[in-house]
């Protein structure tokens, strides 16, 4: 697949919000951003579900997210992505804690197509030594660690970030904290059925695949709902438009 134009935002909820602020404020902003982003764009936002974490027994121990808003252009430019999320932590600061949120931009790379009602949606960041290259090469192999060991019904989706990509989207959006790293979303209906299929052996494996390439003190991750996500084809087709994008299904 050809790598697509791609940005998350990781966000953070303000204490002290009413019930339903969170995530009434990023279905607000989504629609206005893919009404910007124009029709070619696809737009994916997420607000955590309560009562479900990550198994840390397996896992180990990964920091909760609020939210999420991932802008992903087939047919689009990096540049696009400048424009598109300009002022995006403005839009946000009724109901999102800048501070404690974070910005990564880059290439987006579809391993598993499936659109889900809930994804789990994850944060990290490279070790120091890695370069952009060396972590893109090795990522995409891990990827099929997840894609052989888990259930069929599940989308799976990287965002390769690109420092100098993110400082520039991240300036535009008005976003400070910005990692130089990655993020990955799983997307599926069943969440039962897809973390029962993730055996302690295949866990094991994944750990020991990722030393060497992410700093797990810098991970962020989180089972989530999805809010307002329009029907699309499948992104493995670059230059597919995206139809619907500005109105949130029902």
């Amino acid at each position: 697949m050809t790598p697509v134009p791609r940005a998350a935002m990781v966000l953070a909820a303000l204490s002290g919000l009413p019930d339903g602020r969170f995530e009434e404020t990023l279905r607000t902003y989504r629609s206005v951003l893919a009404d910007r982003a124009g029709r070619q764009a696809h737009v994916l936002a997420g607000v955590a579900l309560p009562g479900v974490d990550s198994d840390e027994e397996q896992y180990g121990h990964i920091a909760p997210l609020d939210g999420f808003v991932q802008l992903t252009l087939p047919g689009g430019t990096p540049e696009d992505l400048v424009t598109a999320l300009r002022g995006a932590a403005g839009e946000l600061a009724g109901a999102v804690d800048v501070t404690r949120s974070v910005l990564v931009a880059g290439e987006g790379h579809l391993v598993q197509p499936y659109d889900g009602k809930h994804v789990y949606a994850m944060l990290a960041r490279r070790e120091a030594a890695v370069t952009e290259e060396e972590l893109t090469a090795w990522w995409i192999k891990h990827g099929e660690i997840a894609v052989t060991a888990l259930a069929s019904h599940f989308g799976y989706e990287q965002l390769h970030g690109r420092d100098a990509l993110t400082e520039r989207v991240g300036a535009s959006a008005g976003f400070t904290n910005n990692p130089s790293g990655l993020f990955e979303t799983m997307s599926a209906d069943d969440i039962e059925a897809l973390t029962g299929s993730f055996d302690q052996q295949t866990a094991e494996r994944a750990l020991a695949d990722e030393r060497g390439y992410l700093d797990r003190t810098e991970m962020r991750g989180q089972w989530t709902s999805v809010i307002g996500r329009p029907p699309r084809p499948s992104l493995r087709d670059a230059g597919t438009a995206v139809p619907g994008a500005g109105s949130d299904p029902a």
